[in-house]
């Protein structure tokens, strides 16, 4: 088993037992929440950078504690955005404003919240993280509390807003183009499921009525041909000396063998044929 298979299988039976996809996205949102924390709080050269993402590794450990014990998929997730909100905010703040690297976690939030919790609560965050954007490029730093960013003005910040923003609009218009195309497709393909369900109901019924036609020719036709036949002798020796009448009797008597024999083969035939997968 390749190392990213045991991985997978070791979430799936361990970390949650029992659960769907959407819990092993959560536990995996959380982890690599955590590792990307801890090695910014380890690299930061800014103490408040380090404070922030101290704090915000012990409160992504505390999560997966309580996605583990049993809360719900819903609680972690909003307590998790609106700390990773928090966190890269701070981090950005104390790290270049609008410029810092951190920024480029603002779209992961966005995604993250799209898969767990949908498309609506992905908007709002959306609109949070907007305006969060905006409060970094236009809101004036705290006496001491931000570094200054040297050799850049107000103009190249509103640049790096723009920037920043159409970004972050881009992704979230490529997802939800992405989940109008996926919603088609699913309704195309329930759709198609219907016909295909329509189609197998169709063929069950003529194969439940060509197995009865079946059933009856092999059961009540024989019966009926052997009389004929019986007949066919009995009306022969009372027709000697004529011989038109005793040639039709003659032709009369092979198609009655013949359809015999055709019952007989017929006895032989499987009567339980492939169905279409329902």
């Amino acid at each position: 088993m390749r190392p990213v298979n045991r991985l997978f299988h070791y979430w799936a039976t361990w970390a949650t037992p029992g659960a769907g996809a959407q819990k092993f996205f959560s536990y995996l949102v959380l982890v690599l929440s955590l590792l990307a924390t801890v090695l910014v709080a380890l690299s930061a050269s800014h103490p408040y950078v380090r404070h922030t993402n101290t704090i915000a590794a012990l409160f992504w450990m505390a999560l997966l504690l309580a996605l583990r014990h049993g809360i719900t998929i819903s609680r972690v997730c909003h307590a998790g955005s609106v700390s990773a909100l928090m966190q890269v905010f701070l981090t950005a703040w104390f790290s270049g404003g609008v410029y810092a690297s951190a920024l480029v976690w603002m779209p992961v939030l966005v995604i993250a919240t799209y898969f767990l919790l949908g498309r609506n609560v992905a908007l709002i965050w959306v609109l949070i993280n907007l305006l969060a954007y905006t409060i970094l490029a236009f809101a004036p730093p705290w006496p001491g509390a931000a570094p200054p960013v040297s050799g850049v003005s107000s103009v190249q910040g509103f640049i790096a807003l723009v920037d920043q923003s159409l970004v972050f609009i881009s992704i979230t218009l490529v997802m939800l183009f992405y989940y109008q195309f996926d919603k088609k497709a699913f309704k195309d393909l329930s759709k198609r499921r219907t016909q295909l369900h329509a189609k197998s109901d169709a063929l069950k019924r003529k194969e439940a009525a060509h197995a009865q036609l079946l059933d009856y020719a092999q059961k009540e036709l024989p019966s009926a041909i052997e009389s004929i036949a019986v007949l066919n002798d009995i009306m022969a020796t009372g027709l000697q000396g004529k011989p038109g009448a005793l040639l039709v009797l003659e032709h009369t008597q092979r198609a009655t063998q013949a359809m015999l024999q055709a019952l007989h083969s017929l006895h032989k035939q499987p009567t339980n044929w492939e169905r279409p997968p329902g």
